[in-house]
């Protein structure tokens, strides 16, 4: 885990989030493209990137729902798991 950040500042990776504190907050999944020498962090951000890079491969969006998929995306984690974390957390004090 300790070898996250720096590896993804070595590639040249963004980081995906802030810290509590403000700071860049580098976390996985992230791809490195040796043919074209680009790093991308965040699975959304590379879905789309390979969609862009590689157009002739199978699409990760099929069907037109990429739509859908940001909406689904983009709210998932603050009205699901992130709520279900407290739940878990607050289940577990005596």
């Amino acid at each position: 885990m300790g070898d996250i950040e720096p590896k993804m500042k070595e590639i040249g990776a963004e980081p995906t989030t802030v810290k509590p504190d403000g700071s860049p907050m580098y976390t996985l999944p992230v791809i490195f493209d040796n043919a074209k020498g680009k790093a991308v962090s965040d699975s959304m951000k590379i879905a789309e990137y390979l969609e862009t890079a590689y157009p002739d491969k199978p699409s990760l969006f099929p069907f037109g729902v990429r739509a859908p998929i940001h909406l689904f995306n983009d709210h998932f984690h603050s009205t699901c798991i992130k709520p279900a974390v407290y739940l878990f957390a607050y289940a577990m004090i005596p």
